[in-house]
């Protein structure tokens, strides 16, 4: 298991749990659509590698290194 801070680009996930602290995070979370049991790609990384995007449900997210920290996955075979 590792996070999302982890994935290179290209790799795919299924989110498998988060270890957001506050509550308005979780629900920030929980609006984007990352949930235990989506699937998410790591699509490209800023110059500088932060922030990192995502594809998830059809759509775009941009998540900070810290915040990716804090979700795990668990990696998808190509």
């Amino acid at each position: 298991m590792t996070t999302l801070a982890h994935l290179n680009i290209g790799e795919r996930a299924r989110i498998s749990d988060i270890q957001a602290g506050t509550s308005a995070f979780q629900r920030k979370l929980l609006a984007l659509g990352l949930v235990p049991g989506a699937e998410i790609a790591l699509c490209r990384t800023a110059p500088l590698g932060d922030p990192l995007q995502f594809q998830l449900n059809g759509g775009s997210i941009s998540l900070r290194q810290q915040e990716a920290r804090l979700i795990q996955v668990r990696l998808l075979d190509a």
